[in-house]
């Protein structure tokens, strides 16, 4: 084995583990500590790098990234407060279930607790916020075979761990004990001869003759006979029923799927404006409701439904969740493969770990059309008039709700659209 310095060494196989599960872009906020991680994702032209200097903005761009690719983004930083500023988005990324992965360079361990300067004690840093914390061993030039396995066992985990079912924020704490750059010019360390290990997901050679990190992978909880059963038994005995999806729904084959199971049900869909289902194809032969954030203000005028099926997260809608509230079906069930609860008024009363795709999807090959019509146009009903008072007044009235709705009307298809916290997002809601 033969690398100029262990640090690089380390951070070479680290990195080499993360892109071979699969990362394809970090963020890096440039700091001197860091400087061996950042050497090693320099060095993969198979992992895009996106430089910013404050940590904090990093972490949301990070987020941002994460929640469009649906996989974990790389974040790296320095040692000190420059990682404490992640905390805003990391605490984002665990409430709202988005896969990070939080790699902090570190003092080594005699500078800890010894009031050397940029030096703050970052071990479990984030606390309960993070799906797992770690501080990744000291490198060292005469590592044993076992600790470089190690560290491309740890890669191949962080990354695993943060793309579960249950997706998050993963932290990695790297002390590096200088130097931190290359000894002798070389940016990558030379183990062995690489010319017959290379990467099964990417191609690339492997940094070690005798071990490949670890692939990692995960099925989906598919329902059981017995749980779709009893679903579409309570689904047949119980006509009036709605769909409420939530935020954070799965995308995917996930809205067609609902979508069908809507019309082949009778069931109409509440659907959150960041659910995936509001907009899309399938609104021209479904079901979909947008307009309940004016109209359940006061009573709609149509009987209580009898069972509620929710997909994805609570919804923005305050009104939505006071109507929830104080209605009472007989049914109130939740389907959510990640197992997240999310129910603040505590009135589930069947809760499935299952994947939404699948229970959409073989639901709706048990049922054979059936005709609702006269529950499905009381609810839609209610939605078109709403709409068109709305429409009326929005032409009317110019405030910062008419320029939401203006702007969804000249957005071209498959347009990506950015909305703020709090009001925005309520705007969107109500008006979108």
């Amino acid at each position: 084995m033969n690398s100029p310095n262990a640090n690089i060494q380390d951070a070479w196989l680290f990195v080499d583990a993360l892109a071979q599960s699969g990362l394809t872009a970090v963020v890096i906020s440039p700091g001197s500590r860091s400087t061996p991680l950042t050497l090693a994702f320099d060095a993969r032209p198979d992992i895009e790098v996106f430089l910013h200097l404050d940590e904090r903005s990093a972490g949301f761009m990070a987020l941002g990234m994460a929640l469009e690719l649906d996989r974990p983004v790389a974040l790296v930083c320095t040692s000190g407060t420059a990682a404490a500023n992640y905390l805003p988005a990391i605490v984002e990324a665990n409430m709202s279930q988005i896969p990070l992965l939080v790699l902090t360079a570190d003092r080594p361990p005699e500078l800890r607790h010894s009031g050397a300067n940029q030096t703050i004690d970052q071990i479990k840093l984030y606390g309960d916020h993070v799906l797992w914390s770690v501080d990744a061993p000291l490198p060292q030039a005469d590592a044993p075979l076992v600790a470089i396995r190690n560290i491309q066992t740890l890669a191949a985990r962080a990354y695993a761990t943060a793309n579960g079912l249950r997706k998050g924020p993963v932290h990695v704490n790297f002390p590096f004990r200088k130097p931190l750059e290359p000894l002798d010019g070389n940016q990558l360390p030379v183990i062995g001869n690489q010319s017959d290990h290379r990467s099964p997901i990417t191609g690339h050679r492997s940094p070690i003759t005798d071990h490949r990190p670890p692939i990692t992978d995960h099925g989906r909880i598919h329902p059981t006979p017995q749980q779709l059963e009893k679903l579409a038994a309570v689904i047949q005995k119980h006509p009036r029923g709605l769909i409420v999806c939530g935020p954070r729904c799965p995308g995917g084959e996930f809205p067609p799927a609902a979508a069908a199971l809507s019309r082949q049900t009778g069931y109409p869909i509440l659907a959150d404006p960041i659910s995936g289902l509001r907009f899309g194809a399938w609104v021209a032969d479904t079901a979909v409701v947008s307009a309940y954030e004016t109209f359940l203000q006061t009573d709609p005028g149509w009987p209580e439904p009898e069972i509620i099926i929710r997909f994805g997260a609570v919804p923005i809608s305050k009104w939505l969740n006071a109507w929830l509230d104080r209605i009472s079906p007989t049914h109130r069930i939740h389907v959510r493969e990640n197992g997240v609860w999310a129910d603040d008024s505590h009135r589930t009363t069947a809760f499935l770990q299952l994947n939404e795709t699948a229970v959409c999807q073989q639901l709706t090959d048990q049922f054979s059309l059936r005709e609702n019509d006269e529950w499905v146009t009381a609810v839609t009903q209610t939605d078109a008039q709403t709409w068109q008072m709305l429409e009326q007044a929005l032409a009317k009235n110019w405030f910062d709700g008419a320029i939401v709705a203006e702007t969804l009307a000249h957005l071209p298809p498959d347009s990506l659209l950015f909305m703020g916290n709090s009001l925005p997002i309520r705007h969107l809601d109500q008006y979108g």
